[in-house]
Parts: C-alpha cells; structure tokens; sequence
C-alpha cells in the first residue's frame, strides 16, 4: 500500500535589542548561546515563530493545529534566561473538525551549561 505522509514546518526570528548575536550549529542545527553579554543588566531579545503539524493522510485523521508565539527573553548571563512567550494555537479537531483555539503563556527561567 501507499504511505501515509504527513507534513509540518517551524519558523522562527530572533532579534537582540541590545546588540548581541547568536551563532548557528551547523550541521548540529540548533542555535548556541548568545554572544558576550555587552551590558550590565543583560540581554533582551524578541522571538516570533510560527508552526503547524498535519496529521491527517489518506484514512487517518489526526488533525492540524497551528502555533504562533511572540516572546521575550531576558538573558542575565549567557547561561542564564527568564523567557515570557504568549502562543495563540489553532487547533482543528480531528473527530469532528471543529476549532479547539486556545492560548498559552509560559514563564520559564532557563539554565545552560555552555563554555564562555
């Protein structure tokens, strides 16, 4: 028989407002800590993303949802963050069809284990 195939796809932007940059791990692909701090009280850094997961081929219906998330990181040091996200999600039920939206705030205070 055929396959099922499914698709998705997850974008995103980053931008500091206070200068600092952030290399990409290629092939590794994810990106590292930031750079140097350059100011005393840390880093700000805006995030947006957008993403979606379709789970429905052929026979099976999983549904799709779609997340876009607006999000503000804090870092104190380049291995210690405060984010604020806001995600609005999309979500279409798969028994039904109907739209389950719904939105999720998250605070998380993130440590990482990086060499400076």
């Amino acid at each position: 028989g055929k396959s099922l195939k499914f698709s998705g796809y997850d974008v995103s932007l980053g931008y500091f407002l206070t200068g600092e940059t952030r290399q990409y791990s290629y092939p590794g692909g994810y990106f590292v800590q930031p750079s140097k701090i350059l100011h005393h009280y840390g880093a700000f850094q805006l995030v947006g993303a957008l993403s979606n997961v379709d789970l429905d081929s052929r026979d099976v219906r999983g549904g799709n949802e779609t997340n876009a998330t607006a999000m503000v990181d804090w870092y104190f040091t380049n291995q210690v963050a405060l984010k604020l996200a806001y995600t609005r999600v999309f979500n279409r039920l798969f028994t039904t069809g109907e739209h389950n939206d719904f939105n999720i705030i998250a605070l998380q205070l993130q440590f990482g284990l990086f060499n400076d």
